[in-house]
């Protein structure tokens, strides 16, 4: 069983994890809730429209849930690794320039959406670097995904660009929803 911070954290995850057999992304996804002891467990059960393979994840979900959008609190993650979350948030980013580029101006509801999620994946970085580094230790990033993210370009995993990247992240939902909350 996976211990997840948040449901949008359990949903991230289940959104980047892809068919053994087909290497495509699950869909047909349901959801049901129970409880071990006095915590709530999210079960998810999916399939492959490809290969018809099925799966099941559960995840452990705290007692008390974070506010919607939020992916964690303090404590970086325990299912995912910080080169996913890097990656996931500029999966997020590209949408949301494809939506600009749609969107008729003053109808940004899904630009903001997206440009939101990009910003809380992209927040979930920092939380792997050690209180006395500057950067995420190569040794942290796990996953297939966060590797060829970490390798593409290994400066964008120091905390100074992150930061730097957030902010332009901020910046670029203000200039499209101006006053916008880029935490909601």
């Amino acid at each position: 069983m996976l211990e997840a911070r948040s449901i949008a954290e359990a949903h991230l995850y289940l959104e980047i994890q892809v068919c053994e057999t087909c290497n495509l992304r699950w869909d047909g996804s349901q959801h049901s809730l129970r409880t071990l002891g006095d915590r709530p467990v999210a079960v998810y059960s999916v399939s492959c429209s490809s290969c018809g393979a099925q799966r099941q994840w559960e995840f452990l979900m705290p007692r008390e849930p974070l506010p919607p959008g939020a992916l964690g609190g303090t404590e970086p993650s325990k299912i995912m690794d910080p080169g996913e979350f890097h990656a996931a948030s500029d999966v997020y980013f590209a949408l949301a320039r494809d939506a600009v580029e749609q969107a008729v101006p003053g109808e940004y509801e899904k630009v903001a959406i997206l440009l939101r999620r990009s910003i809380h994946a992209l927040a979930e970085v920092p939380k792997f670097i050690p209180p006395a580094e500057d950067r995420v230790p190569a040794e942290l990033i796990v996953s297939e995904v966060g590797r060829a993210s970490y390798l593409r370009n290994p400066d964008r995993f120091v905390r100074d660009r992150i930061e730097h990247e957030i902010q332009d992240l901020v910046d670029l939902l203000h200039r499209h929803l101006p006053g916008a909350d880029p935490v909601d």
